[in-house]
């Protein structure tokens, strides 16, 4: 009795078929791969990249905290200089700070008492990149550089703007980082406290009652 002969497949057409595979199995990753990479690279570019992204109610926002900066004689831009910038920029959050009662007849009063006011003697080893001269008042003045902190907030407020779909930073995403707001799982799990957040800190001058949670 004759045996039936068993059909061969070409090497070459084997490697065909596992890459195809391999490329069907992982095709549903690449969204949350890009996703990733993204936020990766927006926590890790230039701050003057970061700038580029900011609404004009942020950028409004920023000009106003480094003006009060310079009046108040302050050597660097802070957060709590950042939330008074908000007061004159709030965009989608002005219901949230008007519910709290942030707004600049309440911050600005609290800012004079915990900020030292005295002359500040500015140091040459700042780097030039925290600072943004285009949204200097004065054009013959050097802009107040940010601080590392403030640096932070605003890579922060570029991974919410990201994570909620926004192409551009708004007023509410800066609001929202400035109290140390993330999301894991579209939950929250981490908010302000007075003692490790300046935004905070003012705010709990306003109601001593108030958490990060409650605000954000």
């Amino acid at each position: 009795m004759a045996q039936r002969s068993i059909p061969t497949v070409a090497p070459c057409a084997v490697v065909i078929i596992v890459i195809m595979m391999l490329v069907a199995t992982s095709s549903a990753f690449v969204p949350e791969l890009r996703v990733a990479r993204r936020q990766r690279a927006f926590s890790t570019q230039p701050l003057n990249v970061v700038f580029h992204q900011l609404s004009n109610g942020c950028i409004t926002a920023l000009k106003t905290a480094q003006e009060q900066a310079g009046l108040l004689k302050q050597q660097e831009v802070g957060n709590a200089l950042m939330l008074l910038g908000l007061c004159e920029s709030p965009g989608k959050t002005k219901s949230t700070m008007d519910k709290y009662q942030i707004n600049w007849r309440t911050v600005r009063p609290i800012l004079n008492s915990l900020l030292d006011t005295s002359p500040q003697v500015t140091s040459d080893s700042s780097d030039s990149s925290t600072r943004l001269a285009a949204f200097s008042p004065d054009k013959e003045k050097e802009a107040v550089p940010y601080s590392q902190a403030l640096q932070k907030t605003l890579h922060d407020a570029g991974k919410l703007a990201q994570q909620m779909g926004s192409s551009t930073i708004q007023s509410e995403h800066m609001f929202l980082a400035l109290f140390d707001y993330r999301e894991e799982d579209g939950e929250p799990v981490a908010a302000a406290r007075g003692d490790s957040c300046e935004a905070m800190e003012v705010v709990e001058h306003i109601n001593a009652e108030l958490d990060g949670y409650e605000i954000c």
